[in-house]
């Protein structure tokens, strides 16, 4: 399952609405199970994609809103979603989203992609392009939550790797590394455990950091979420299983041997 990959395709999918009562509707609006949410009428749509009022997350359940450190929480429906506008990622139930750009906040309210909530709702969401409406549609459960969903052992290592190896990398970056590692972890040529890819040597230390001792430092929290993200499926560099510093990139065993995917920040990316 490419998860929140994947899931991003629903979006566009397009259903009937039923006419009755529409009449009586200002239209567009957004719809949670055939129901018209009151201040929803100036979601918008940004590179194919709509953004909702926060006011449609508290129609599908997330009714209690608190504001806390800078972050809006929505809680309610067996779901609390952590927003903050800026960041490239937003939460549900301690999982991790990513969505460059994150939400929006306009007027004092926050937008979010309506497939964000489809997500964390498990409430497919259609756009009815004839009254130019969106619907959304309580037809499964909401996401499970992150401590019964992550792997403590794996989110501890990659973390930590991605901290030791990319702390001070763009945070895509971050993610990049993680993926080399769970590559790694999936093919047959390596261990098959984050913390045996981490630790590795069979054919010479694969990461410095697991011997120099900086493996053991503690991960920032931007660390800790783009290795949430990674274990979601989030793929920056879907088939990297190296990288190196741009500075050697050409002279490295990987640089001589590998195909180049592409650099992010200060690291060269290879197959």
């Amino acid at each position: 399952m490419r998860r929140a990959i994947v899931l991003i395709e629903l979006i566009l999918s397009i259903a009937s609405m039923a006419g009755e009562g529409l009449q009586n509707i200002a239209l567009p609006v957004v719809f949670v199970d055939g129901a018209a949410v009151e201040n929803s009428g100036d979601f918008y749509e940004e590179e194919g994609f709509y953004y909702v009022p926060e006011e449609v997350a508290a129609e599908l359940g997330a009714a209690e809103r608190r504001e806390e450190d800078g972050n809006v929480y929505l809680t309610g429906g067996g779901v609390e979603l952590e927003l903050t506008p800026g960041l490239d990622y937003l939460t549900a139930n301690g999982r991790y989203f990513y969505w460059p750009g994150g939400c929006r906040e306009e007027g004092g309210r926050i937008f979010v992609p309506a497939i964000f909530l489809t997500w964390a709702f498990g409430a497919p969401v259609r756009y009815d392009e004839e009254i130019e409406c969106l619907s959304f549609e309580r037809t499964g459960e909401p996401i499970k939550p992150g401590e019964e969903f992550y792997d403590g052992e794996d989110l501890l290592w990659l973390s930590r790797i991605i901290e030791a190896e990319a702390g001070n990398e763009p945070f895509r970056g971050k993610i990049a590394v993680g993926n080399v590692v769970l590559n790694r972890v999936e093919s047959e040529g390596f261990p098959d455990t984050v913390e045996g890819v981490v630790f590795d040597k069979r054919y010479g230390v694969q990461f410095s950091p697991a011997y120099s001792g900086s493996i053991y430092n503690s991960p920032s929290e931007e660390s800790l979420a783009a290795a949430k993200l990674a274990l979601e499926g989030v793929r920056i560099m879907e088939d990297g299983l190296y990288f190196a510093a741009t500075y050697v990139a050409s002279s490295c065993w990987a640089g001589r041997n590998r195909p180049v995917l592409g650099s992010i920040g200060g690291h060269v990316f290879f197959a």
